[in-house]
């Protein structure tokens, strides 16, 4: 495209110099000429001309005699090796390897399809010392330190993962995936500052504030901190298992309303049962006022939840308060249709005596529609399933990572008879 503009403007050059018929003295050793404009234009284009060709025919010669590389046929055999690669064809691997390396040069690509090759081999020791050398070399890509990242992740090395894994994020200071398999091992090491220097390193802040929770709950729990579950607790509130422990350190030094004040905001945003559960029984020498008392005020804080009316009705059951207990169950179930509310619901009924209200008629003259449902965490990444939240996904080593979610089976349920008042 340049080449065709600069034509271009030197036609349009002589054909101005031409119309405007000018002229230039020469003296050449006492010899002086008059020499048109758009000649002495014409001259300089083939000069221009013929030393690009000379410079063609120059590096052309070179290369012959030099054996520069042949980008093409590099490129095609640098394919086939890669090929090959995938097939586990040894003998093909090796002999495209060296050719391509005969055109390319020894290129970053080339000596990590040879660590790959010797892996492939069974000589890991080699492969190591090839991705050891390419990692010394290379400045814009990372294909050594990666593959050294991956050995030692394999063989459980934490601490030279932790140094392969830096060596990446010099070349690719933003890679989150990479940044977040540091913060993995590193917690896994107990090595917190590392923890926390790769997670300040991620862009969205709310992915900083989660990653440094877990890594403060974490330190924890490792070294009883106080201060670290406070401030772990202050950056994701949201997190159950995380308000659940600083919790828990409040109650051991009986700062009984502070313990309660944090599992209720995290109730209030994400509510569960075990929450509950160390909300209600908060405190010393609580009676069964107190711990009704604490469960119907969880009833304000979360009232789309059917959490705290199914947990207020299981105490009102054990103090054999059908009727609140009934009325109760009746919010839950109007919340969630979960088998484990209707089973309650339809025995609570069973033992009223006389006519109740409605909506409880109403619910019970039919066949109670619910579903089975069971409660598990799950990775939101590879889908493995926990009975708790954990910080790190034993499977793929993700932090932070597990989301409270239901199985589901719908069946009906039957009541067996019916209430005296129906």
């Amino acid at each position: 495209m340049f080449a065709f503009l600069k034509f271009v403007i030197l036609i349009f050059l002589m054909g101005m110099a031409f119309f405007w018929q000018g002229s230039v003295s020469v003296n050449i050793a006492g010899f002086t000429a008059d020499v048109q404009m758009w000649l002495l234009i014409a001259i300089f284009a083939v000069f221009c001309y013929l030393y690009n060709f000379f410079v063609w025919i120059f590096k052309r010669v070179i290369s012959f005699f030099a054996g520069a590389p042949n980008h093409e046929k590099g490129l095609e055999s640098l394919q086939e090796a890669f090929s090959a690669l995938l097939l586990k064809d040894i003998s093909a691997v090796a002999t495209r390897l060296k050719r391509a390396k005969k055109y390319l040069g020894d290129i970053p690509i080339i000596s990590w399809l040879e660590g790959q090759f010797n892996l492939i081999n069974g000589d890991e020791h080699r492969a190591k010392s090839i991705f050891y050398s390419l990692c010394d070399k290379e400045k814009h890509t990372a294909f050594g330190a990666y593959s050294l990242s991956q050995l030692a992740i394999k063989n459980g090395s934490n601490s030279d993962a932790l140094n392969a894994l830096d060596a990446v994020l010099k070349v690719q200071p933003r890679a989150e995936e990479f940044i977040k398999q540091a913060i993995s091992i590193a917690l896994k090491s107990k090595n917190f500052s590392e923890a926390k220097k790769h997670a300040n390193r991620l862009e969205k802040s709310s992915d900083r504030d989660l990653m440094n929770a877990v890594i403060l709950y974490e330190e924890s729990l490792y070294t009883d901190d106080k201060n670290a579950a406070k401030k772990a607790f202050k950056l994701a509130p949201h997190l159950e298992q995380i308000s659940l422990h600083y919790a828990g350190i409040l109650q051991k030094e009986r700062e009984y309303r502070d313990a309660k004040k944090v599992i209720m905001q995290t109730f209030e945003v994400a509510p569960t049962r075990k929450l509950f559960a160390q909300y209600v029984n908060c405190g010393e020498q609580l009676s069964i006022k107190d711990k009704m008392q604490s469960a119907e005020k969880l009833t304000y804080v979360a009232p789309e939840s059917w959490i705290a009316y199914f947990g207020l009705a299981e105490i009102e059951v054990q103090e054999k308060m059908y009727l609140n207990a009934f009325q109760n169950l009746l919010v839950a179930y109007s919340k969630e249709q979960y088998d484990f509310i209707a089973e309650l619901l339809t025995d609570v009924a069973e033992k009223l005596k006389e006519p109740k209200p409605l909506s409880a008629k109403e619910i019970l003259s039919r066949t109670l529609d619910s579903k089975s449902v069971n409660f598990v965490w799950q990775c939101s990444v590879c889908g493995r399933e926990e009975s708790e939240w954990k910080s790190i996904c034993d499977y793929c080593n993700h932090v932070a990572t597990f989301n409270y979610v239901e199985r589901e089976e719908t069946k009906k349920i039957q009541l067996e008879s019916k209430p005296d008042f129906l």
